[in-house]
């Protein structure tokens, strides 16, 4: 009978355990989508202000921030992972703390660097010299060790890679046979997969221009010129075409999914003058798999809401178009 109780308080326990484990994902999603909203009012406002009240000019957003960005940010309270009372040549000697201040307010304790990191070991040992008391002579014996680690990170690095495709013939009959060799994402092109990737990510991801990624490859040694890498991206993108398809059918398989669409300029446009609006057009996901989809349209009729979302019968999250 004993048992019996202890199993089915276990049986509750776990029950509990899993609700609660279950309650903490949802609201985890729930501030990290109010985070997001909550960055994308201030950009607003900040934006909306500069339209009313800063200086027209053809300044970026956020430019102002170029050079003082490292002194703003150590301000944050957060782990800064160094000792800040420095002297330098291009910062103001620090302000007296506020009345209101904690004087001894605690900072938030340093997070481990991630476990799934490779380690790379750099063991510090006495020399022979020094390995011997320098009382009796004696060698010395190790007796603990103290760890430190730090992040470390391998500048990108260019190499070439060569494929060789070995060819075999028979002695007897002569027959010739060729090596296999895996398929290239663009035939005939001197840009491998890793290439592709690697610049696909930078300027899709990382919001880098492709003008900016030819100085990064101009240091390294290695001339792309953009145009080159633009043909690549195009190329690229018609390629991942299936994969693309497929996203566009998961996310209408969603129960929630989010929609909007804003102008765009194009200025070289088959039959279309320069001046003339067209539209990008944005689906996310809000439930399953995070997908980010986007398609382009020169303009805003029911035809493109029918091809994106067709017979769709989740919750669809949007303005008030009334397409």
């Amino acid at each position: 009978m004993l048992k019996k109780i202890i199993s089915a308080q276990d049986e509750t326990i776990e029950t509990i355990r899993t609700e609660n484990d279950k309650r903490f994902e949802v609201l985890r999603s729930e501030n990290n989508e109010l985070i997001t909203e909550r960055n994308s009012l201030l950009e607003q406002l900040r934006l909306a202000l500069k339209r009313e009240f800063g200086r027209s000019c053809e300044a970026s957003p956020g430019q102002h921030d170029l050079f003082d960005e490292a002194e703003t940010e150590q301000d944050r309270d957060v782990d800064t992972d160094v000792d800040t009372d420095v002297d330098t040549d291009f910062t103001e000697a620090a302000s007296e703390p506020a009345a209101n201040d904690a004087p001894n307010r605690k900072k938030p304790g340093r997070k481990p660097l991630p476990a799934h990191l490779p380690r790379i070991e750099v063991v510090f040992e006495l020399d022979e010299a020094s390995a011997h008391c320098a009382e009796d002579g004696s060698a010395l014996k190790v007796i603990g060790e103290e760890v430190t680690e730090q992040l470390a990170i391998t500048p990108a690095k260019i190499s070439v890679l060569r494929k060789i495709r070995k060819t075999y013939a028979c002695p007897t009959c002569e027959s010739v046979q060729r090596a296999p060799k895996l398929a290239d994402l663009l035939p005939k092109s001197r840009a491998s997969a890793e290439l592709l990737a690697h610049i696909a990510i930078h300027k899709y991801q990382d919001g880098l221009p492709l003008y900016r990624q030819q100085k990064m490859f101009e240091r390294l040694g290695v001339t792309l010129d953009r145009t080159t890498m633009a043909n690549w991206m195009v190329a690229v993108g018609q390629k991942l075409k299936p994969l693309i398809d497929q996203m566009r059918i998961d996310a209408l398989a969603a129960e929630v999914l989010h929609a909007d669409e804003t102008t765009v300029q194009v200025l070289k446009e088959p039959d279309r003058r320069p001046d003339q609006k067209s539209y990008m057009w944005v689906q996310s996901t809000g439930t399953g798999p995070p997908m980010v989809i986007y398609h382009y349209a020169p303009g805003l009729s029911g035809e493109v809401v029918d091809h994106l979302f067709g017979d769709y019968r989740g919750t669809l999250v949007t303005d008030g178009y009334a397409a």
